[in-house]
């Protein structure tokens, strides 16, 4: 094939951002594949064109879907919103929390607000935060059936944190704030 589609793909590639390597591995090529070609050692057959041509375009694709993406979770950031509101899992799991911040007469903002990931252990508002957060994903497993993995994921947390967490409330199950929360709960889902 002539230079010119050489010098096409090496523009379309310079105009999509990404590094040559990353082309190649999306059209399941040798890293050095094209450099070979530029060099005169392979030929530019039309079939090894036409995979770097469709892994430019799947890879022009996959960035403006995750331009849009960042561009809707700067504007959440900005509005104060989360996008992971609208996954049912995290619905349920931010439902739940909330009251059992109302039971336990605890505005739920600044617990939703609170970062779990922060570990702020010597703040007792975030102490308090984590212990109601713990109760919400003890009962959310327990009594809702939610999986550990996706209530990390609603949580924002590990599933390693989680199952931490659920071992440490096994052990205050027996708890009457506890058990005042779980009776609670269970009137309004079960």
């Amino acid at each position: 094939m002539p230079d010119e589609f050489i010098s096409d793909l090496d523009k379309r590639v310079y105009r999509l951002g990404l590094s040559e390597s990353v082309v190649l591995r999306e059209a399941g090529l040798a890293s050095r594949y094209f450099a070979d070609i530029r060099a005169g050692r392979r030929p530019l057959t039309r079939k090894t064109y036409e995979r770097m041509c469709a892994a430019i375009s799947d890879l022009q694709k996959a960035k403006a879907i995750n331009d849009r993406y960042a561009a809707s979770r700067a504007q959440a950031a900005v509005a104060g919103k989360s996008l992971a509101r609208h996954d049912p899992i995290t619905a349920q799991y931010r439902l739940l929390l909330w009251l059992v911040c109302t039971i336990a007469d605890v505005p739920p903002g600044p617990v939703m607000a609170a970062d779990p990931a922060k570990r702020a252990t010597a703040d007792s508002e975030w102490m308090q935060a984590a212990h109601l957060r713990r109760i919400a994903i003890y009962i959310a497993n327990a009594h809702l059936n939610i999986k550990q993995a996706d209530l990390a994921r609603a949580a924002g947390l590990s599933r390693a944190a989680v199952c931490g967490m659920l071992k440490d409330m096994e052990d205050l199950r027996g708890d009457a704030q506890v058990q005042t929360m779980i009776g609670a709960v269970e009137e309004v889902f079960l």
